[in-house]
């Protein structure tokens, strides 16, 4: 993911509690240029400030390790956002509400879609494995019948000298 170009805000947000954070995780954090950072609260005390400031895009904490206390607040447009796997940091982006659950709705959707397709390929295993099961049991269990009936019990008898 890079969001180098920025995350720009599509429309002003209303600010009547219909916006929700979304975590956004192992990023690299945007440039602090249009930020405000302090070092005395916590992560929850910086969502509240952030949710009460209609300028506020996204938090995050200060402390590069995600421990401790420190708050980072962004104002207007996010850039220089990038995916950093093993290493990046937490980063809590200000999104409609209505949003949110698009998101949500969008990911039961796919696990939905791979679930049928995983139960569906196994169904289809198993029918093959039991065809395979099948045809190869008939193959084996075939009795060749052209050499019944070649011999009689008396040439039978006389040939094993009466089964001695």
């Amino acid at each position: 993911m890079d969001w180098s170009e920025g995350c720009i805000l599509s429309k002003p947000f209303s600010c009547q509690n219909k916006e929700v954070f979304f975590k956004f995780s192992e990023l690299k954090l945007p440039n602090t240029t249009k930020s405000w950072v302090t070092g005395t609260m916590n992560l929850q005390e910086c969502r509240e400030a952030c949710f009460k400031n209609c300028s506020c895009m996204a938090y995050s904490n200060s402390d590069v390790r995600g421990q401790g206390n420190g708050c980072v607040l962004w104002f207007h447009d996010l850039l220089d956002i990038r995916q950093v796997p093993n290493g990046g940091q937490d980063l809590y982006i200000r999104i409609e509400a209505s949003k949110q659950a698009g998101i949500h709705v969008v990911n039961a959707v796919l696990i939905s879609l791979i679930t049928v397709a995983v139960l569906f390929g196994l169904v289809l295993l198993r029918y093959y494995l039991s065809w395979r099961k099948t045809k190869v049991r008939g193959i084996s269990g075939q009795v060749d019948r052209t050499s019944e009936g070649l011999f009689d019990l008396a040439t039978m008898a006389n040939a094993t000298d009466n089964f001695h």
